[in-house]
Formats: C-alpha cells, sequence, structure tokens
C-alpha cells in the first residue's frame, strides 16, 4: 500500500529544507531530528557513490559526485536531493 505524498505541491523537489522539515514535524511530531539528519547524510552518500558507477548515464557524474562529496564534507544542515537536481 502506497502513502500519498505529503507535499503541498506534491513536488518535494520546490519545497525547501525549512518547508520539508517544519510539515515533517507537525505530521511527525516525535520524529527523532538527529536520526532524520543521519538518514539525509547516508542518502546523499549513496547518491554520490552512484555518481562514479560506469553504468552511471547521468551527465557529468564525476563532476556532481565530488560535488556532493563536498556538500557531506562541510556538514549539516544536508541539502534535500531534489535542491541538488535544480542545480
Amino acid at each position: 500500500m502506497s502513502r500519498p505524498c505529503w507535499c503541498p505541491s506534491g513536488n518535494s523537489s520546490r519545497m525547501s529544507q525549512r518547508q520539508a522539515a517544519t510539515i515533517a514535524s507537525a505530521r511527525y511530531p516525535d520524529l527523532d531530528q538527529v536520526l532524520l539528519a543521519e538518514c539525509r547524510r547516508l542518502v546523499l552518500a549513496m547518491v554520490a557513490a552512484w555518481r562514479w558507477d560506469i553504468r552511471d548515464e547521468f551527465p557529468d557524474g564525476h563532476q556532481r559526485g565530488r560535488d556532493i562529496l563536498s556538500l557531506l564534507r562541510h556538514g549539516p544542515p544536508w541539502p534535500a536531493l531534489g535542491t541538488l537536481a535544480a542545480e
């Protein structure tokens, strides 16, 4: 059973990180913010690693991977993936 998107616009890439955090906090008031931040960091690391995959078909894969690694090195707050795709 799929859950409906909780994003007001239906497109999370147009939502700022602050907006997403506010909505998530309202919907899930007991959400562990530290765990959420760690999950975002893990997802960013996975995407950065995928950019080095020889089968990666996205343009500028290695450069995008380096950009994401740079974000990870700078530390939180972690950007939403949609903001990275918009760059």
